[in-house]
């Protein structure tokens, strides 16, 4: 699993996938996640994001896709236009869909969380 990551995020920095002209996330990428299915089943949870078209929904700020940077089948990398608590902020994310169905965030500093599908729109 770490080597597929690592191998992801090289291929952006190298540059070797084509840039995408749409701006919005694939359809696999959209839906509910959450840290693991205990926290899905909660009402609130501040691991949660939501994913729709063009925006993604963290607990206390939401990003729209300003730019889509990479895409390939299973991630994307994007610029995202964060706002939350009154401020506004400009951030370049990496998402990758394992075939386990996990959604790994690789934030700029090279950390990565997962987060599982919740089976509920909660």
């Amino acid at each position: 699993m770490k080597y597929f990551i690592a191998l992801i995020i090289a291929g952006f920095i190298s540059g070797a996938y084509a840039e995408a002209v749409k701006s919005s996330f694939p359809s696999d990428f959209k839906g509910v996640w959450d840290a693991n299915p205990e926290q899905c089943l909660k009402r609130f949870s501040t691991a949660r994001v939501t994913i729709s078209d063009n925006i993604i929904e963290y607990w206390e700020s939401t990003g729209e896709i300003s730019k889509v940077i990479y895409q390939t089948e299973s991630s994307i990398k994007v610029n995202l236009a964060m706002s939350g608590e009154e401020e506004r902020w400009s951030v370049i994310s990496i998402f990758i869909l394992t075939e386990q169905d996990i959604l790994v965030d690789v934030f700029e500093n090279g950390q990565a969380f997962s987060r599982v599908r919740c089976g509920n729109e909660t």
